[in-house]
């Protein structure tokens, strides 16, 4: 599938990038002058960091521009993991692999959700319904 030219899938991947590259959280109210500039430097350095994964680096990589024309890379991307591959290959476009090992490690099943749910009936059973959050997490 051409990825690429997937509407749904490119909104996926933008929306994945805004998430690797947060904002941090806003000063109070009693911030400093000091703790706002430097709040504003850095929603400055991540839009940039957002806008340079988004449109510099993946037209690169997309165009097969820079690091990313070399064929070696296209060949051994067959035969080896994506995190690896972004491990190797990703280093001239930092924001770039950033997301993708981001995107390589995220858990693709309902395993640790379901082992949760599994540890929690073992805590609230119908004989201790009673057990209030407080002392369930204790």
């Amino acid at each position: 599938m051409d990825q690429h030219e997937d509407r749904e899938t490119m909104e996926a991947f933008r929306s994945f990038v805004a998430k690797t590259f947060c904002y941090p959280l806003a000063p109070g109210e009693n911030a400093t002058d000091g703790e706002k500039l430097e709040y504003e430097k850095e929603c400055n350095d991540m839009l940039q960091k957002r806008s340079s994964a988004t449109e510099r680096q993946l037209l690169d990589y997309k165009l097969k521009r820079g690091i990313w024309a070399r064929e070696v890379i296209w060949e051994n991307a067959k035969v080896m993991s994506a995190a690896a591959f972004w491990f190797l290959y990703g280093a001239r476009s930092k924001e770039l692999q950033l997301t993708g090992m981001r995107a390589c490690g995220q858990v693709s099943g309902a395993g640790a959700a379901e082992r949760g749910h599994k540890d929690m009936n073992l805590i609230e059973t119908k004989s201790r319904n009673r057990m209030h959050w407080d002392n369930v997490e204790a």
